[in-house]
């Protein structure tokens, strides 16, 4: 599984278990490089992805209750309100989004789980509400 990871400046992922923003280019570019693999989301996440998912790339969208347990070797699941310290060591790569803001927060990313990947790539690009969105790939 593949984590994807969106994060504030502090590592912030979620505020009272919603997403801290939503941007229209992150979504387009995540369904980008997620090929055309499939993406595990949670109820929660799929109303903000289904529409666009099923627009580019009909059936991709996996939705479940616990996206975490049921991604498989290959696929990605994306988390925006679940601790993922629990399923660090099913991660084959880790794509984290950097809204390069700060929100407020009450779940973050413990980045020490990065040990263990390798560093691939990073790049930008602008979003639809985010002069600035980062990204980095992440694999074992």
């Amino acid at each position: 599984m593949y984590l994807i990871i969106c994060l504030d400046e502090k590592g912030g992922m979620a505020f009272n278990n919603r997403r801290q923003t939503r941007d229209k280019v992150q979504r387009a570019h995540l369904l980008k490089v997620t090929g055309d693999r499939p993406i595990w989301v949670s109820p929660y996440t799929a109303k903000l992805l289904l529409p666009e998912a099923e627009e580019v790339c009909p059936g991709r969208c996996m939705v479940s209750e616990d996206p975490l347990a049921d991604a498989g070797s290959g696929e990605y699941a994306w988390v925006e309100t679940e601790d993922v310290s629990p399923y660090i060591e099913k991660a084959e790569g880790i794509l984290i989004y950097r809204w390069n803001r700060l929100y407020l927060a009450d779940l973050s990313f413990d980045e020490s789980a990065l040990e263990g990947f390798s560093f691939v790539c990073s790049g930008e690009f602008s979003g639809s509400s985010h002069d600035r969105i980062s990204f980095e790939v992440y694999e074992r």
